[in-house]
């Protein structure tokens, strides 16, 4: 459990940047980048050395979450399944113990909802009002994580109301259902059930989130992100990754495409979809845009702003959209967001779980124009390519799996020299996998054409998985130098007090395109 242990140095982040340029900032909702174990809360209340800091020191003006660790009530709750639904009762404001909300009114004579993603939206309903009522002319910046729908699964009223509701019939008339085949319809360790009423539960919190900056008349100039961080839970038939393989902690598509939803009323198309491939690190960029505040010189970036996406790549150019100055710059920036998001190096790396009882705690992915590769262990053993534009499913290793035996072939062991690995990569490409795709994906037929066709496809995949694999070995070894120079020189200096991010060093992972 050493990751649990783990913990966010102060760095320069983005929120910090946000509270810079004057936004108030806001956290509600489940912390899991440490400093939320009670040592750590009593030890910033007692010392101003901050070895750990929590969300006040990572930049966030206020924060309702829990505690963390072993000893704390979450972890009790998450033992007895049954932290979505009494996991209110033990949150923490700024680090001092928030009231039970038992205590101060009856909730079941009040009719007050107490599933636990209902109560971190109303957290955040309460500060936004708060706030729009005080400092009105003030920007904020506000984060809800749900704890929903994470384990343990949880039969969630709120959330099984919906399909009670669907198939008028009460719970318990569900429950004793018997379908034909003798199965149960629903019954008390069914995950998937109760999987899917918390996630409608979610979707209603989420519901009175929007609601709330409808009725505050801020909806049209608040830009709302919604995503996870990993895929489902599907060995334990918590939701499903579709077509995809694997789930959480797998570095295949099922554990790490995952669906985003954008809402700003008024400037993003409202019904429109895109395809195009992005990462967690351009949330804050795509932040700064929208803000007006820009990027700031202080802090390299490794993601893109998406912003032009959202205003302008989801609605055709016929559409008038196109008519002003302001809207032909944003159409440059459109253009180079394209530009550059097809040379761009998507970066993995895992310490954590399993997947299951086959696979390694540890692996790293990469990913550059749709060839995808995964390596496993801590010496980055190659494993596996696969083509996603005509392999989006995974099926179809291209390597060649004698070669690949005994971790012949690692990430620690190879030589950083774009000409060796591309020799390399070309060596261990399967020519077998190599012809099926000339001959199912491009209809091949004449022999002499399927060998040009073979030959042109393997220097095609091997030159991808060069940079990739350069990247990734320079991403994984030394990715971490910076977190790495504060746990041995910066956090024996730690305060509790906020960092000016704008004098702090910077994280960076190098994600950024390939010229």
């Amino acid at each position: 459990m050493q990751q649990r242990n783990n913990y966010l140095p102060q760095v320069h982040n983005g929120v910090g940047v946000l509270r810079e340029a004057g936004y108030y900032t806001y956290h509600s909702g489940k912390w899991h980048v440490g400093g939320m174990r009670e040592e750590y809360r009593v030890a910033r209340a007692v010392t101003d050395k901050c070895r750990v800091g929590g969300p006040n020191q990572i930049g966030f003006e206020e924060y309702i979450s829990a505690l963390d660790g072993p000893e704390s009530p979450r972890y009790t709750f998450l033992l007895r399944n049954i932290l979505h639904s009494k996991g209110y009762r033990h949150r923490i404001k700024d680090d001092v113990p928030y009231p039970v909300l038992d205590d101060i009114i009856n909730v079941t004579a009040s009719n007050i909802s107490t599933v636990y993603s209902d109560i971190q939206a109303l957290d955040a309903i309460d500060f936004i009002k708060h706030h729009q009522k005080h400092r009105p002319k003030q920007p904020w910046y506000a984060q809800v994580w749900f704890d929903a729908p994470h384990g343990p699964y949880e039969l969630l009223p709120t959330g099984a109301a919906v399909y009670t509701h669907e198939y008028n019939q009460t719970m318990e008339e569900l429950m004793r259902y018997t379908c034909p085949n003798g199965a149960k319809l629903v019954s008390d360790n069914d995950n998937y059930f109760k999987y899917k009423s918390m996630v409608t539960a979610m979707d209603r919190s989420i519901g009175m989130l929007l609601d709330a900056l409808h009725e505050m008349n801020i909806e049209r100039n608040t830009l709302v992100i919604f995503t996870s961080d990993n895929g489902p839970e599907d060995r334990y038939g918590a939701g499903t990754p579709g077509l995809y393989r694997e789930g959480k902690r797998s570095l295949l598509e099922g554990g790490i495409r995952v669906p985003a939803i954008a809402q700003m009323i008024g400037t993003i198309p409202a019904g429109t979809t895109s395809n195009i491939w992005l990462n967690a690190v351009d949330i804050f960029p795509t932040f700064f845009e929208a803000s007006g505040i820009g990027k700031p010189s202080s802090m390299p970036l490794d993601g893109f702003s998406f912003w032009p996406v959202l205003q302008y790549a989801l609605a055709a150019e016929h559409d008038n959209r196109f008519k002003t100055a302001n809207d032909r710059k944003m159409r440059e920036r459109l253009h180079y967001f394209h530009r550059n998001i097809t040379k761009r190096v998507f970066l993995w790396h895992k310490n954590t779980e399993y997947y299951d009882e086959m696979s390694d705690r540890v692996g790293s992915a990469g990913l550059y124009q749709h060839i995808k590769l995964i390596t496993s262990g801590s010496d980055g053993c190659i494993k596996y390519a696969y083509d996603l534009k005509h392999d989006p499913r995974e099926r179809h290793n291209l390597f060649q799996s004698n070669a690949l035996q005994d971790c012949a072939h690692s990430m620690v062991n190879m030589v950083a020299d774009h000409n060796h690995t591309i020799k390399m990569f070309t060596s261990l490409l399967d020519t077998e996998a190599s012809t099926s795709h000339c001959v199912n994906v491009t209809h091949t037929d004449a022999a002499h054409h399927v060998t040009s066709c073979v030959a042109t496809y393997i220097n095609h995949v091997a030159e991808r998985l060069t940079v990739i694999m350069l990247k990734l070995k320079e991403f994984v070894l030394q990715g971490d130098y910076s977190r790495n120079r504060w746990d041995a020189d910066d956090v024996h200096n730690a305060t509790c007090a906020i960092a000016t991010y704008s004098q702090s060093a910077a994280i960076r992972y190098n994600m950024l395109p390939v010229y």
